[in-house]
């Protein structure tokens, strides 16, 4: 990213992902208590995309902020090649990635998608792209065997896969960097 896209992504609000996602659960709460078909419970509506893009990006990046030991703050800030920002200090410097953000929707929404069709697709949408992190969020009831993928070469800074690992979204799944031959899986708790 060039110079004038670092300073306007230091200009963003950025929240501290632990703090963000329990603030956003109360508001997910507060949402599906009044919208009773299963998709909006799983914030698949028009209305609340910005709030499951800015979640996933949370979700992510809480994930890799528990991985790496590390606190991290995102933003939602759409651009035409990423959905949000992460920005993580390091000795009193700030450090921004964006991040883009993929879904393997649940079999009811879109069936015919899968994990592969979705990673076969990024080496084309972004293919100059070195510092982008992608993350896919598993949201399906499946299990994957992420060494069975076939994972293409491609240039973008990180590609991970997250999701629910227990149906009432307590404990969650982040793996990758699929990138790297150190691709692993940690397992993170969702804040109380």
């Amino acid at each position: 990213m060039d110079k004038a896209w670092c300073r306007e992504a230091g200009t963003k609000t950025y929240v501290e992902t632990g703090h963000l996602l329990r603030r956003l659960r109360a508001v997910e709460l507060e949402i599906t208590q009044h919208m009773p078909p299963d998709r909006h419970r799983r914030l698949q509506t028009r209305e609340t995309l910005g709030l499951k893009e800015l979640r996933d990006a949370a979700l992510l990046c809480h994930g890799l902020a528990e991985r790496r030991g590390e606190k991290i703050g995102v933003t939602h800030w759409e651009n035409h090649d990423h959905d949000a920002v992460a920005r993580i200090q390091k000795s009193g410097e700030n450090q921004f990635f964006p991040l883009q953000l993929k879904q393997l929707p649940p079999d009811d929404i879109n069936a015919k998608v899968t994990l592969q069709k979705i990673i076969d697709l990024l080496p084309s949408k972004y293919p100059k792209s070195p510092l982008l992190t992608v993350g896919i969020s598993l949201n399906r009831d499946t299990r994957i065997s992420f060494d069975k993928l076939n994972i293409p070469s491609m240039n973008i800074g990180g590609l991970f896969f997250f999701g629910a690992v227990k149906p009432d979204q307590s404990e969650w799944l982040l793996w990758g960097d699929a990138l790297s031959h150190g691709a692993h899986a940690t397992i993170f708790k969702y804040p109380d």
